[in-house]
């Protein structure tokens, strides 16, 4: 709605957007079909009190209409920024704080959930889940060797990779 697209990166990041719902494994509203919210760019769970969004217009586009619908909702927002040349990454807005935190990545191990990790410097981290977005001051790898698979590991699944 409104984003300047080719149909077939309005057609990527709409499916991002569905894998970033599958893998936070967050229960959606029950009165508005998956389909129907992918369409708008957005789906909300009340369960996981969490709002996922999806753009391919870059950074600080789309910033004030989320914030708008994060203070109507009450909800925290993340907002994956997909671009069809360097992938994915992510925005984050904690309902409480107010603020933005810019510039994350996706970040999984084998068996764990996702977690999105600062691009440069450190925390907060965040593990995304059913139960929504979970802050972690300290990161989920050890060492940046860790870091570095954990992002490949990220970016090997369809929601997060780059290029055509």
């Amino acid at each position: 709605m409104g984003e300047p697209l080719l149909p077939q990166t309005a057609h990527r990041t709409r499916s991002r957007l569905a894998a970033l719902v599958e893998a936070c494994g967050v229960s959606l509203r029950g009165d508005e079909p998956l389909g129907e919210q992918l369409n708008h760019g957005v789906v909300t769970s009340s369960a996981a009190n969490m709002a996922l969004a999806a753009t391919s217009c870059d950074r600080p586009l789309l910033y004030p209409e989320c914030e708008l619908m994060a203070q109507i909702t009450g909800m925290d927002l993340v907002l994956l920024r997909f671009d069809a040349l360097y992938g994915a990454s992510f925005d984050v807005l904690l309902n409480e704080a107010g603020e933005w935190l810019h510039h994350y990545v996706a970040w999984r191990l084998d068996l764990s959930g996702l977690w999105l990790i600062p691009c440069a410097g450190s925390g907060p981290y965040f593990r995304l889940s059913s139960d929504g977005l979970e802050p972690c001051e300290l990161p989920p790898f050890q060492t940046g060797c860790q870091r570095y698979a954990g992002i490949m590991r990220a970016a090997e699944k369809p929601s997060f990779e780059g290029g055509y």
